[in-house]
Parts: C-alpha cells; structure tokens; sequence
C-alpha cells in the first residue's frame, strides 16, 4: 500500500522534510523563486514539493488534519529515506502569557491523538527530538521572534476535545468538559492536533522531529483569529526557515 507515488530515486535521496498541514502552502512556496522547487505528487491531502537549498534537496509536504493523515505521509516518507521531519503550523494558545502572533517550539505533547497508541502503549513518552528543539530555540533567538518552548496538547478532536462549546449540542461530555483548565493548571502552553503523533511515529521509526507553531487564537479570552493579513504560519516559517538553513549546513 502507498499513497505516495515516490521513490527514493526521485526524491534525489532527500532525507529531510518540512511539513505542514495546508496543501495550498505547498504550493506558495513551489512558487518562490529562492526555492528552486517544483510539485512532485498531489494525491488528496498530500502535496509534496522538492526543493535544492544549498545544493542540497529537501522536500516540502503537507499532511492534511489530524494525525491519521499525518501518519500516512510520515510512514511513507519514511520508506524512501526520510529522516528528518520538521511540522511547521498553527495552534491556539490556553495560557494567558502565549499571545497571538508568537510562536511555539513543542518540547514534549500529551498524547490526545489516537494515533500514537497503535505505535506504542501509552506510557511511551510523545517528544521531540533535542537537535530540533536547540535549533528552532536558536533561530528564534536570532531572529527576536517572541518564542515559548514546553508542553503541547495534541488531540485528535477539533471541537470538544478542545473544550470548544460551539457545536450544534454546546455541550462536551464529563471527561472533556474542562480540560482546557488542566491543561492550563498544569503549564500546557497550546493546543494542537498532530504533534503527539508525529512524535510519537517519528522516535519508533528511529526519525528525528521537531515542531514549531505559530499562535493564531488565544482560548483563554475567545476564539477570535489573528487578525492581520500575513499568513498566521509566516512566524513559524520564519523561525523553521533558518533552523532548516543550519541543520543543514550541519550535514
């Protein structure tokens, strides 16, 4: 089964790829000039580019929502020589000290996914690897982007597993119905849906990953977006892009 028609050969023996949820971000930056990079596979929530930064090439890939789609682009990727995979995206910020237009490097998330079971028992431990947490840490450093470094929590659910009452019953089962409280009590930074799972795949598969998000709606007040007309991953992107730049002249 593959729902990626690629090869190791015609990915040019990649082994690093920048992912992130959109498709249509894909295609944004196939169409940068300072990229080199042309789409190589579209098939549903996958669109996949490669890209020759110096000299060198990677791929960029979106997974689509969620971690079962996110698991299929990382099984696969993995196939044909992936071993580095860095998830740049969005997130909503449950402390009050997290504000929108910051972003997020996720050092470790709680395990909300669903996926992430089918690879190991729960206990196993959801985190990223050091190398990318030290290298986003440092760009955002550099670039002076306001940065937050710690806990995410990453589930499967949008709405009530997000204590988001805005559904057609407004209501969220016993279990869920405060967590965002928890998670808040207990120094969680944001929420999110695929990093618990990308981690959690990536450390069984011997893959090194790492996550940065930018913050686009603070759930401690309400469920506004950001409101600015750049694109709310640019932050993130901005932070990845240098990070990327280093690891590999590291190769």
């Amino acid at each position: 089964m593959n729902h990626i028609a690629l090869t190791t050969e015609s990915i040019q023996n990649a082994t690093f790829a920048c992912i992130t949820g959109d498709p249509y971000r894909i295609e944004e930056l196939a169409n940068q000039k300072q990229f080199d990079a042309k789409i190589i596979e579209r098939k549903r929530e996958f669109t996949i580019a490669i890209a020759y930064v110096q000299n060198k090439p990677l791929l960029f890939a979106s997974h689509g929502i969620g971690g079962s789609s996110l698991e299929i682009l990382v099984e696969e990727l993995s196939q044909i020589g992936i071993r580095d995979i860095l998830r740049v995206g969005t997130s909503g910020a449950i402390q009050p000290f997290v504000k929108q237009g910051e972003v997020v490097i996720t050092q470790a998330s709680i395990r909300l996914d669903g996926v992430s079971p089918f690879y190991a028992p729960i206990e196993y431990p959801a985190i990223a690897h050091y190398e990318w947490v030290s290298l986003l840490l440092e760009s955002a450093k550099k670039k002076s982007i306001p940065h937050h470094v710690g806990i995410t929590a990453s589930t499967a659910s949008f709405y009530p597993g997000q204590n988001r009452f805005d559904t057609t019953k407004k209501y969220i089962i016993p279990r869920w119905n405060d967590t965002m409280e928890q998670w808040k009590q207990l120094g969680v930074l944001n929420y999110e849906m695929e990093s618990a799972s990308l981690f959690v795949i990536a450390s069984t598969l011997g893959i090194r990953a790492g996550c940065i998000t930018s913050i686009v709606s603070d759930r401690t007040l309400k469920e506004d977006l950001l409101s600015t007309e750049v694109d709310p991953v640019t932050l993130s992107w901005e932070v990845a892009w240098d990070g990327i730049q280093c690891w590999l002249e590291s190769k």
